[in-house]
């Protein structure tokens, strides 16, 4: 799957930066944001979306969109943390 794929892209960059990785979609001028934190034995993760109310959307549809792309974030960050832990990560 491609969501799969970019989920392997994701984890693989954020491995090898350990720092904000900033990911444009081609076609959707949404920003998505991974900032990266060393914490403890591990790398906390903290990711954002923004630009919805930037696309001039009426209120409605806003807030469809906001909730599709919610619901697709629960569904395919928990599989990004699950790739990330079967990683062989080195310094």
């Amino acid at each position: 799957m491609a969501a799969e794929r970019q989920a392997s892209v994701f984890a693989q960059l954020m491995v090898a930066r350990r720092r904000p990785i900033r990911y444009l979609v081609a076609g959707n001028s949404l920003l998505v944001t991974f900032d990266l934190t060393p914490s403890g034995g591990g790398t906390l993760l903290k990711m954002t979306e923004s630009g919805f109310r930037d696309m001039g959307w009426e209120v409605a549809v806003l807030e469809q969109q906001y909730q599709e792309h919610r619901a697709g974030w629960d569904l395919y960050l928990p599989r990004l943390v699950a790739y990330v832990a079967t990683m062989d990560v080195r310094p």
